[in-house]
């Protein structure tokens, strides 16, 4: 049985992509590098709305207990774009972008106009 060209161009793309981040509906995950035990592995980025990111950084696995200080917790969603270049992800909505170093966790937020 022959596979038609299209699917194995896709499935050699999916399988070439770098595995940096983890694109969820709302955001993305990042495996983060640990300097010692201190520090922690995973970094995930929410995109809440158009000028707001909510970040949390976990040593295994995420929290999933609701949080006492933000009430709304219904946002409704808001598209953006995530794209990768070397270690750097970047995840941008029309008004905030987030350049966020997978090696170190240091994240860059920059305006519509590119400011910082």
């Amino acid at each position: 049985m022959k596979i038609p060209k299209i699917l194995a161009l896709l499935f050699l793309i999916a399988c070439g992509s770098s595995d940096l981040a983890e694109k969820t509906a709302d955001g993305v995950i990042l495996p983060l590098a640990r300097k010692d035990d201190k520090t922690p592995r995973r970094m995930k980025i929410e995109v809440v709305a158009e000028n707001i990111f909510h970040i949390t950084a976990a040593a295994d696995s995420f929290s999933l207990r609701p949080s006492l200080i933000v009430e709304n917790d219904d946002w409704p969603q808001v598209p953006f774009t995530l794209s990768e270049a070397g270690d750097v992800v970047t995840l941008s909505t029309a008004s905030l972008t987030a350049k966020i170093s997978a090696q170190t966790g240091e994240i860059g937020f920059y305006d519509a106009t590119g400011s910082a």
